[in-house]
């Protein structure tokens, strides 16, 4: 186990990208739990080359009950989209939904959104995987939230075969999940860390979306 920790810490880079996650706690989490839960949730984004930076947001506000439907970006013009989308965290924990019949779905992201909340997950659904998996409910809880972070930050709905980011848990990946070895690969970690940094895109559209999310904390 020591050899394997040395190993993960020698793919940190030494320049973090920042990370900035608003927090609409609808589901009102116990303060424990959420202390352990974002405890979590920062030493996996610590490990992926990120330091996550948490701010409670106030339910009450705009940006808490929108959430967009962007369109798929025309062929040529991915990068643009990409770019121009949040490169922050709008994230809501709803109490229970009644939206989504599939009991097992934790979550869901709007990697591409401009405005509004580009991340969400589902309490009662984690609360029920933690149950029936066995598992932590601040360690689901925390996983869960890294996936749909994930998806934001990797600009994309995509899932991986096996992993932290693959559509469906299996016992493998509860099992990493229990023994706090579930990450993003190395690929995941720097691609997120370009989104963040806006690397690849132009200096028009960086200014744009930095006057965006300034906007949008007015």
């Amino acid at each position: 186990m020591r050899h394997l920790m040395i190993a993960v810490l020698m793919l940190i880079p030494a320049q973090a990208a920042e990370l900035r996650i608003t927090v609409y706690d609808q589901a009102h989490l116990p303060r424990p739990i959420s202390e352990e839960a974002f405890g979590l949730l920062r030493q996996m984004l610590k490990q992926a080359g990120i330091e996550a930076q948490f701010v409670a947001g106030d339910p009450s506000a705009a940006e808490a009950a929108l959430i967009t439907s962007p369109a798929t970006p025309r062929r040529g013009s991915e990068r643009e989209t990409a770019c121009r989308a949040r490169r922050d965290i709008a994230l809501e924990i709803v109490a229970a939904t009644s939206s989504f019949r599939k009991d097992t779905l934790l979550g869901m992201a709007v990697p591409l959104a401009t405005e509004g909340l580009n991340a969400r997950v589902f309490d009662d659904h984690i609360r029920d995987a933690a149950q029936r998996e066995n598992r932590s409910y601040a360690a689901v809880l925390a996983h869960a939230v890294a996936h749909e972070i994930g998806h934001v930050l990797l600009r994309t709905s995509e899932h991986s075969g096996r992993g932290l980011m693959s559509s469906t848990w299996t016992d493998l990946e509860y099992g990493w999940l229990a023994h706090g070895l579930m990450f993003f690969t190395g690929g995941q970690a720097k691609t997120m860390r370009a989104s963040l940094t806006g690397e690849g895109c132009t200096t028009a559209t960086t200014a744009e979306v930095v006057n965006q999310r300034e906007a949008g904390r007015r």
